[in-house]
């Protein structure tokens, strides 16, 4: 944070001081959003101090669809990449595991398979978070399970390094699948939407008593809420490290 401003206030309150429409759209406050519009829409592109998100990204990570609506029938594009680490609002979204936003936004145009600065795709952020209907959503709106990012990693690789082995048998599968109907070739693919048809037969009941279960959208939002979930969506994988936003 910025010294000399607001010394006396907590970080919550200098986040709501400094950035209401972001601090609406992160709580799903519907009426305040709709009147700070109407005072200066100026703020509606404006991204805030710690995480470098327009008001779209926040409503998108936090599930408020309400407020994504109605961002976006006031101009704001469902594309628009952040300055800092260039995530769309699908990349927020699917990292807060909100199957129904995800929906949302690509119905609304966005890119399922757009990459941000460290080449991930939202379907690696889903698998960051464990997020297996998010995943799933994905895959149906034709998201590349083969996609690398720069380190390599496909989202089934995050997910097995993460231990949400769910999400990576899902992945997996689907992925296999396609092979076998010859829709995936070297750096391109056919929509996922015809083999997961068989979602049925590719989710198998196995043992998963030793296995890392996905965690529910509601864990994901907690766990955001703390800064250690969000910082962790913004990592360099060529220097294994995390970009501290000041």
């Amino acid at each position: 944070m910025s010294h000399g401003l607001g010394l006396d206030l907590s970080g919550e309150d200098l986040f709501i001081s400094r950035f209401p429409v972001h601090r609406a759209c992160r709580d799903g406050d519907v009426g305040a959003l709709f009147s700070l519009i109407q005072l200066n829409q100026a703020h509606l592109t404006a991204e805030d101090s710690n995480y470098g998100w327009t008001p779209l990204h926040w409503a998108a990570h936090y599930g408020q669809l309400d407020c994504v609506a109605l961002l976006v029938q006031m101009g704001c594009e469902v594309n628009t990449g952040t300055s800092r680490f260039n995530q769309t609002p699908l990349h927020t979204s699917a990292f807060g595991g909100h199957p129904h936003c995800v929906v949302w936004l690509t119905q609304a145009g966005a890119d399922v398979n757009s990459q941000d600065f460290v080449g991930e795709a939202p379907i690696h952020k889903a698998a960051r978070s464990g997020s297996l209907e998010c995943i799933q959503v994905l895959l149906l709106a034709a998201a590349k399970p083969h996609l690398r990012n720069a380190s390599g990693q496909t989202a089934a690789d995050l997910a097995h390094a993460k231990g949400f082995l769910d999400c990576f048998s899902f992945i997996s599968k689907t992925k296999k699948h396609l092979l076998q109907l010859g829709g995936v070739h070297k750096g391109n693919s056919a929509p996922c939407g015809q083999a997961l048809h068989s979602r049925k037969r590719l989710q198998t009941a196995e043992d998963t008593g030793h296995m890392k279960k996905a965690r529910a959208a509601e864990t994901v939002l907690e766990q955001s809420r703390g800064g250690d979930e969000l910082e962790s969506m913004n990592i360099d994988p060529g220097r294994t490290a995390v970009f501290i936003i000041n």
